[in-house]
């Protein structure tokens, strides 16, 4: 339950962050698609077929319903503006905010749910060149190259619970 107040420019409606049901899955899609330019090699997507194929609103939803996925999100007011899964308890499969959102503390505040169910001693990620920053302030450490790999650059990146890192700024 959440207090609604009237949302202004100056006061944005509360983030409320919940698990994600099924029925989410078209809001994910449409989150995901408007972020594609983020993490695809090419503009139009060449050779990135299959992945943007697990981002349709039918494979998300499959995704979702998955035991081994962990699926969380961040709404502002009726607006879907993050995502994030942990995959196994140990691998973030997805982590994505709005553009619109970007550098409002949303992705820590989902790092955080996801970081506080993971159950392995490390956890990893492929991240996007343009996240790879935000995951090595959250105590991430390259695992050798960034890559580029079935149309998508990213840099795999591991985090070892326990080790000395920085503190998690939301």
């Amino acid at each position: 339950f959440m207090t609604i107040h009237k949302a202004t420019a100056m006061n944005p409606p509360e983030l409320t962050l919940r698990q994600a049901s099924v029925a989410d899955a078209p809001a994910i899609a449409e989150l995901i698609a408007g972020l594609s330019h983020y993490f695809l090699a090419t503009p139009d997507g060449a050779g990135a077929e299959g992945f943007l194929a697990s981002l349709s609103p039918t494979a998300l939803a499959a995704c979702v319903a998955d035991p081994r996925q962990d699926y969380w999100l961040a709404w502002r007011g009726p607006v879907l503006v993050g995502a994030a899964a942990l995959r196994d308890s140990a691998h973030v499969h997805h982590l994505f905010v709005a553009e619109n959102c970007h550098r409002q503390g949303i992705a820590g505040r989902l790092w955080h749910v996801l970081l506080a169910r993971a159950k392995a001693p490390t956890l990893t990620v492929n991240a996007s060149l343009f996240a790879a920053p935000v995951y090595a302030r959250w105590g991430f450490v390259a695992v050798g190259e960034p890559q580029q790999r079935a149309g998508l650059n990213y840099a795999p990146m591991r985090l070892t619970r326990g080790a000395s890192a920085p503190a998690i700024a939301s």
